[in-house]
C-alpha cells in the first residue's frame, strides 16, 4: 500500500490532499493505481493563493506547498468545489485550459486525477472513524447520534443520553465526517440538521477539521 508524507510544519491544503490520497490507497481500485504513478503534479487554486506539489514515485507520495520547478503537469482547480455528483460542470475556457495542461502526460494527469477523488465510504464507516478522532481530542460532548434521512438508520455513539443529533442524507452525512465539508457551514446552508448547543456545533465543527487536516 502507497505511504503518504508531507513537509514539516505543512500548511492546510498539504495536509488535506495528503488525507485523500490516503483514503486513495487503502480503496482496493484507487490503491494498485496510486502504487504505480510515476511522476509530479502540481496543483493551483483558481480562487486563492493555494498551492501544492504532489510527488508520485512508485508508491511513495510526497505532498508540499507550492509548485515546484519540476512538475510535470500543472491543473487549477476549485479546492473549495464540490466534488463527485455535486460538481459544476466545467466551462470550456477550463476545459480548453485543462487540455492544454495535460498535453504532455495525458495518462499521468488522468490518473492523478483519478487518485484525487476517492469515493466515499459509507456512512457509518466514517462516523466510526469520526468518533474514534473526537474520542482522541477529547473537549465535546460524551456522545453523538447520528441520523441517515435516507432510510433513517441510525448510530449512536458514547453516553447518547441527551446527546446531540445529526441528521442528513448518506453523503452529506459521510462528506462531513470524513472532512470533505465543514460541519458548521453545512448546518447553516441547511443540508446538515444538529441538534445540538452553540459549544456542542463548535466541539464538532472541530473534530471534523482534525479529521479533515489528519490530525
Amino acid at each position: 500500500m502507497a505511504t503518504v508524507d508531507i513537509e514539516p510544519d505543512a500548511r492546510p491544503i498539504v495536509r488535506v490532499l495528503a488525507g485523500v490520497l490516503r483514503r486513495s490507497a487503502v480503496d482496493p481500485d484507487l490503491g494498485p493505481i496510486l502504487d504505480g504513478l510515476e511522476g509530479v503534479l502540481g496543483l493551483q487554486s483558481a480562487t486563492d493563493p493555494q498551492r501544492a506539489t504532489i510527488r508520485f514515485r512508485s508508491g511513495a507520495v510526497y505532498v508540499e506547498g507550492g509548485i515546484g520547478v519540476d512538475v510535470d503537469v500543472v491543473i487549477t482547480t476549485d479546492f473549495s468545489a464540490p466534488t463527485g455528483p455535486d460538481a459544476p460542470k466545467p466551462t470550456v475556457r477550463e476545459m480548453t485550459q485543462l487540455a492544454r495542461s495535460v498535453a504532455r502526460r495525458p495518462v499521468f494527469a488522468q490518473n492523478a486525477g483519478k487518485v484525487l477523488a476517492p469515493p466515499l465510504p459509507d456512512w457509518t464507516e466514517a462516523a466510526t472513524t469520526f468518533w474514534t478522532t473526537a474520542e482522541r481530542r477529547g473537549g465535546g460532548p460524551a456522545g453523538l447520534r447520528l441520523v441517515c434521512t435516507d432510510d433513517q438508520r441510525t448510530m449512536s455513539f458514547g453516553d447518547d443520553a441527551d446527546a446531540p443529533e445529526l441528521h442528513g442524507t448518506a453523503r452529506a452525512l459521510a462528506r462531513c465526517l470524513v472532512g470533505e465539508t465543514v460541519i458548521a457551514e453545512e448546518v447553516v446552508e441547511g443540508r446538515l440538521h444538529l441538534s445540538a448547543t452553540i459549544g456542542e456545533l463548535s466541539a464538532l465543527t472541530g473534530h471534523g477539521l482534525a479529521v479533515m487536516l489528519g490530525d
